[in-house]
């Protein structure tokens, strides 16, 4: 209601009024003015772009990282998953950066 008509909504907001005469009270005078639902009661809110890389979200890591990962670090898999779905890049990031440390200690 505040968008058609933010006097009276904001009369209604500053004064201690009962909620049930001031439904009746915007029934009784949109009644007289629209016989139809208003366009401008339902707005379209403008949606968020969702940035997902597909190339952090399909990777997928070295088993022998990932175990090694569990046991040193004492994650459940259940928090290793919901670390690679929430940040799908340092996820990435951090499981290469584990496995070049592996390989390192191979040579």
């Amino acid at each position: 209601m505040s968008i058609q008509f933010p006097i009276q909504a904001d009369q209604f907001n500053h004064t201690k009024v009962l909620p049930r005469p001031v439904i009746d009270w915007w029934h009784g005078t949109l009644s007289k003015h629209y016989t139809k639902m208003p366009g401008w009661i339902f707005t379209k809110t403008k949606k968020s772009a969702k940035i997902t890389s597909t190339k952090a979200l399909d990777y997928e890591a070295d088993k022998d990282v990932e175990k090694f990962v569990l046991n040193r670090i004492e994650l459940s898999r259940r928090e290793l998953s919901d670390h690679k779905s929430f940040y799908p890049e340092k996820y990435k990031d951090w499981m290469e950066s584990i496995k070049d440390q592996i390989d390192m200690t191979k040579r």
